[in-house]
C-alpha cells in the first residue's frame, strides 16, 4: 500500500528533487573536504614517507621493533 506524503510533510522525506539534489551535493561536497583535510595532516605528519615526520614508515617500524614487534605479529594483524 503506498503512503501519501502531503506537501507540507515533504520537508521529513527530503524536501523537492532540487532541495534533495543540493542537499546531497553539500554533503558530498563536505564529505569531500573532510578527507582532504585529514590526508593533508597526514601527509605533513609524514605518514606517505615524503615528508619527514612523526609517522614516517621508518620511525613507525622503529618504534614497533622496540616494543617487541615482530614481522609474524604484523603479519597476523
Amino acid at each position: 500500500m503506498k503512503t501519501h506524503i502531503r506537501e507540507d510533510q515533504q520537508y521529513l522525506s527530503g524536501g523537492t528533487g532540487d532541495q534533495s539534489y543540493y542537499r546531497q551535493r553539500s554533503r558530498n561536497f563536505g564529505v569531500t573536504m573532510a578527507v582532504m583535510g585529514l590526508s593533508f595532516l597526514l601527509y605533513y605528519l609524514g605518514l606517505f614517507g615524503n615528508v619527514p615526520g612523526p609517522l614516517a614508515p621508518g620511525k613507525i617500524g622503529n618504534t614497533l621493533a622496540g616494543m617487541g614487534v615482530t614481522q609474524v605479529h604484523a603479519m597476523a594483524f
